[in-house]
């Protein structure tokens, strides 16, 4: 069975339209659950968190391996959002977000490679 113009251009976009939704629907499940203030729990699981919100608007680094991809990259960002009014530490939690946006969307478009059927 061939692919013709039209098949493949049907194809691609319910691809896209399902990589676009995945990101879409991520980005706005952790927006209803992002953290807008500096991080100030004494929990062991969101040392992470103020350590990022913290590191990133100083241009300082995180951990001992210092991700610096990420820091560098996510400095900019926090940076280019202080300009624009948005606090700094919501500016790292809206990069994060980002990018587990970008996850969800790079998983669908793996899964429709290798040849997961879309839901019906």
């Amino acid at each position: 069975m061939g692919l013709t113009r039209a098949s493949f251009n049907v194809r691609f976009k319910s691809e896209r339209t399902w990589v676009i939704l995945a990101a879409v629907a991520v980005l706005i499940i952790v927006l209803t659950t992002l953290q807008w203030d500096v991080n100030g729990s004494q929990s062991p699981y969101a040392t992470d968190v103020g350590e990022i919100q913290n590191a990133l608007p100083r241009w300082g680094t995180l951990h001992f391996t210092g991700y610096p991809l990420y820091t560098f990259v996510g400095s900019m960002w926090v940076s280019f959002l202080r300009l624009l009014g948005v606090a700094p530490a919501a500016g790292a939690s809206l990069f994060s977000a980002m990018w587990g946006a970008a996850a969800a969307a790079l998983l669908v478009l793996l899964a429709v490679e290798l040849g997961v059927p879309a839901p019906t």
